[in-house]
């Protein structure tokens, strides 16, 4: 083909057709060569002219791809599939995060990240889920400054122990404001 062509050089084509653009494929690749093959620049795997590669870099073949389309996994393998990713953490202590808590920074981070139009309840009203009521957490305050057990406040009122101990820490309920209020990590 005469001289090499220049390789640094990107190419941008439409085609009409997939054929066309396959012929083309196979064209470059010849011109510029394969670098697998020790004869050019070009990382391309095959000589072009085929579906595109998966992945992992292998093209498929017509034949493997039509037995692919419509793929329906079996309620067995479904079953496994489920089991497997139940017990992945099972042991917490195995968990990535275990043990790892963010810094402030990270946490002004990911604030801010969310704040505006990026939050996808921008524009929303607000969701009150509480189950207690601001009347119901005073009254909570002043059983346990009675000295009553967290345990037994969290039955009277139906919910966990530890809503109650973070309404004792201020964690939840802060009193400034008597509002719910979360950690926004």
């Amino acid at each position: 083909m005469g001289s090499a062509p220049i390789t640094e050089r990107i190419i941008v084509q439409a085609f009409e057709t997939e054929q066309d653009a396959f012929f083309a494929e196979m064209l470059l690749i010849a011109a510029y060569g394969r670098k697998d093959q020790g004869t050019g620049c070009l990382l391309n795997l095959t000589d072009g002219g085929e579906n595109p590669p998966s992945f992992r870099g292998k093209k498929r073949s017509e034949q493997w791809l039509a037995k692919r389309r419509g793929h329906r996994h079996t309620p067995e393998s479904i079953a496994l599939m489920s089991a497997k990713q139940t017990t992945r953490f099972a042991d917490k202590t195995k968990h990535p995060w275990f043990g790892k808590t963010r810094s402030e920074e990270t946490c002004r981070k990911l604030s801010i990240a969310k704040q505006g139009e990026k939050n996808p309840r921008f524009g929303k009203p607000p969701i009150i889920n509480s189950k207690l009521r601001p009347e119901q957490v005073e009254e909570i305050r002043a059983l346990l400054a009675q000295g009553q057990k967290q345990n037994s406040v969290a039955k009277q009122f139906g919910v966990g122990q530890t809503i109650i101990s973070r309404i004792f820490t201020g964690q939840r309920w802060n009193r400034k404001t008597n509002v719910s209020r979360t950690n926004p990590c």
